[in-house]
């Protein structure tokens, strides 16, 4: 999916020298402007940054995990607390009732 939205990218960085080509060519003019290396150098750019965008994402996508993990790290360590005090409320409670008896 993310090769699909790389190539996506790259044809629309290409789409406004495609439409200046275009325009020159109704126009009548010559595409010497525009030359099919100028051309090809535009492609590989905007491949070249299609494919730095590419890795960035998935940089991101990393880091996203990243934060999920220690998230639920997180929460297990809360949940774990939240039993303990339950664990010495108890306890606690117990110890009172012990206390008033005698």
């Amino acid at each position: 999916m993310l090769r699909m939205d790389s190539v996506g990218k790259a044809a629309i960085a290409v789409l406004p020298v495609l439409f200046l080509m275009g325009c020159e060519a109704m126009r009548g003019e010559e595409t010497a402007a525009v030359t099919p290396s100028t051309a090809e150098q535009t492609a590989q750019a905007a491949q070249q940054q299609a494919q730095q965008n590419a890795a960035r994402i998935e940089q991101l996508a990393a880091q996203v995990q990243q934060a999920q993990d220690a998230a639920t790290a997180a929460q297990r360590r809360a949940d774990q607390l939240a039993e303990q005090a339950a664990r010495t409320s108890v306890t606690t409670d117990r110890m009172m009732q012990q206390e008033l008896r005698k």
